[in-house]
């Protein structure tokens, strides 16, 4: 055990002395003055002791035998527990004498290693400015952390780590400086940190906070994921599967008459060029198979411009085209669109289109116009199905109506 550093013999005389010399050498007010210095100097030895030999007292109060009384600094005193057995477990609350660490604090105090499977220079990097130097601006950057440095450098190889690994938060940073996706919340903090209206939020999967960035994200910001944007229409000479684009209003429904027929299938999506910022611009696509003329690419009427209203405007659109008669099912990738239509609207409709805050509900206006065109559609002996398609994948009427979507965002 260190030393016990002693009060300053010189302190305490220099200020007894300037006591005597300002209030006089018998005074009350000289004696409570150097009493008081005493009582200072003394305290402030005994916090200089606590905070310099805390750690030491710590380690010794965890090797004493139980029982046994533990006695530091004059005024911090314990007894172990002598119900203690030979498992050396530690009860649950104790004296300042037995602080415990807790998980977060031993995961924080861990060296983390930073791999970067693709970036400026793939690798391994022990701090998180060195892997953000290596990622920041990279386009389809990928890196992550890791408390081994096998699984860092087997991960910075493009090999697939254990899932125990994986973590279990993703922070999605759309608006801030760097924007990504983090996996460590002090790491996201950072990016947040100073930025004047940032945009975040916490998903369980990777999917989850691509989507976010994709829709709350400028161009940079979606770029940086390795996701596509939308060029505009003079840049896109070719297109890898031509459809035909025909513009259609709700009068041209009735010339297009069939026999209820199985199930029609659409495919519907939105689009919105630097969504959640000033100057967005949003389109619809809705598309019912290749080289159909009933394919359609529209900009999105009104305001905002944004992709919510985008996508739930490309249903009402389909709905509106598609014979009355006709079951259809229409195919999209916003899970939001399909549960107002499907699950939300009806106690939407109880509160009198209020949320549970008493606020209106949003994009309400294009909500009740499908759920009108629906109960259409169901009086003419046609039901109307939905169906959730992953977006940005395999899908190829989900491509194809993403495509239609980004045309139309960039019609004038």
């Amino acid at each position: 055990m260190r030393p016990r550093p002693q009060p300053c013999a010189d302190t305490i005389a220099n200020g007894i002395s300037a006591a005597r010399s300002e209030f006089g050498p018998d005074t009350i007010l000289c004696r409570r003055r150097c009493v008081v210095r005493l009582a200072v100097t003394r305290l402030r030895s005994s916090l200089f002791r606590a905070r310099t030999a805390a750690p030491s007292l710590a380690r010794e109060y965890y090797d004493l035998a139980p029982g046994s009384s533990v006695f530091r600094f004059g005024f911090i005193t314990s007894t172990t527990l002598k119900t203690m057995g030979s498992n050396n477990k530690r009860p649950a609350s104790t004296s300042a004498a037995a602080p415990s660490l807790s998980k977060k604090r031993k995961t924080d105090n861990m060296q983390k290693y930073y791999a970067v499977q693709a970036g400026f220079v793939p690798g391994v990097y022990l701090t998180y400015s060195e892997c953000q130097a290596q990622t920041a601006g990279f386009k389809g950057a990928i890196f992550k952390s890791f408390l081994s440095r096998d699984d860092a450098e087997a991960f910075a190889a493009g090999k697939k780590v254990a899932v125990a690994d994986e973590p279990a938060k993703f922070y999605a940073v759309a608006v801030g400086n760097p924007t990504g996706i983090f996996t460590d919340w002090s790491e996201a903090s950072k990016s947040i940190t100073g930025i004047k209206g940032p945009k975040y939020k916490r998903f369980g999967t990777r999917a989850e906070a691509v989507a976010y960035i994709r829709q709350y994200g400028n161009r940079e910001a979606i770029e940086a994921l390795g996701e596509k944007v939308a060029e505009p229409v003079e840049k896109v000479e070719v297109e890898e599967e031509p459809v035909t684009i025909k513009k259609f209003t709700p009068i041209q429904q009735v010339a297009v008459k069939k026999p209820a027929e199985n199930v029609l299938d659409i495919w519907t999506d939105g689009s919105s060029l630097a969504n959640g910022t000033a100057g967005s611009r949003a389109g619809l696509g809705v598309y019912f198979g290749e080289k159909d003329p009933r394919n359609l690419a529209e900009r999105l009427p009104g305001e905002p411009q944004t992709n919510q209203r985008a996508e739930l405007m490309a249903m009402q659109r389909a709905l509106e085209i598609a014979p009355l008669e006709q079951h259809v099912r229409i195919h999209s990738d916003s899970q939001y669109s399909i549960k107002c239509v499907n699950e939300w609207a009806a106690g939407w409709k109880r509160k009198n289109w209020l949320t549970a805050n008493g606020e209106k509900v949003k994009n309400q206006d294009i909500i009740r116009a499908v759920l009108d065109k629906m109960d259409e559609r169901s009086a003419a002996g046609g039901r109307t199905y939905f169906q959730w398609v992953k977006g940005h994948a395999t899908n190829v009427g989900n491509i194809a109506a993403d495509r239609l979507a980004v045309r139309g965002a960039n019609l004038p």
